[in-house]
């Protein structure tokens, strides 16, 4: 049987991206609050943080796609 943990973990990797373990580093309220939830659900994402250069970190359970960046330029 393969773990759930495993599987982000080597989608993570096929896609390109870190994998960010949202137990160990929670995402931070101010972020969270940001968005809706209603874009959260559907999008499958949770925003984790903000990049000194002012880029915006999601964490995704699905491959980003061009939807995703267009409801987080809305908000």
């Amino acid at each position: 049987m393969v773990r759930a943990l495993d599987v982000a973990r080597g989608n993570a990797r096929a896609w390109g991206f870190p994998y960010h373990d949202l137990a160990a580093d929670p995402p931070q309220k101010v972020f969270i609050r940001r968005f809706p939830l209603s874009a959260m659900l559907e999008h499958h994402f949770v925003p984790v943080q903000q990049t000194p250069d002012g880029a915006l970190v999601v964490a995704a359970t699905y491959k980003p796609r061009p939807a995703l960046e267009a409801a987080l330029r809305e908000t």
